[in-house]
């Protein structure tokens, strides 16, 4: 077996056995109700074996937090706008939006108006971006 896998698997097993107050405990200091979780919270998850900070906001996005994760749409949208997850949260406040709202707009968006990451920037172009 190998050594992701390993940890994979050991993981799972270590969790398995685990009540929700006691993942709480245990990652996210005793938050037990996913929609609270938030950026403060990816250091913990960032501290698993074989998961990095990606796969940490990922987890906490797709469990109900709010916070914006850090997928190949947000990161060529960045690149290309020059811009930061604190822009993008500041953009969001700004429409009176929480941060989760931000990211699953832009990422549908991506998905159903551009289709691939190598055509973000015919596109924005295309569009008086």
């Amino acid at each position: 077996m190998g050594k992701k896998l390993a940890a994979v698997r050991a993981l799972g097993r270590e969790l398995c056995g685990f009540t929700p107050k006691q993942v709480g405990d245990k990652f996210f200091a005793g938050v037990t109700k996913s929609v609270t979780l938030s950026e403060q919270h990816v250091p913990a998850l960032d501290a698993l074996p074989f998961i990095a900070e990606p796969s940490a906001r990922f987890m906490i996005r797709n469990m109900g937090g709010e916070l914006i994760k850090d997928d190949r749409w947000l990161s060529a949208i960045m690149r290309y706008f020059r811009c930061t997850f604190k822009d993008l949260t500041r953009a969001g406040a700004a429409l009176g939006w929480r941060v989760g709202r931000v990211d699953l707009v832009l990422w549908c968006y991506c998905e159903q108006e551009i289709g691939s990451t190598r055509n973000l920037k015919r596109h924005f172009r295309g569009v008086g971006f």
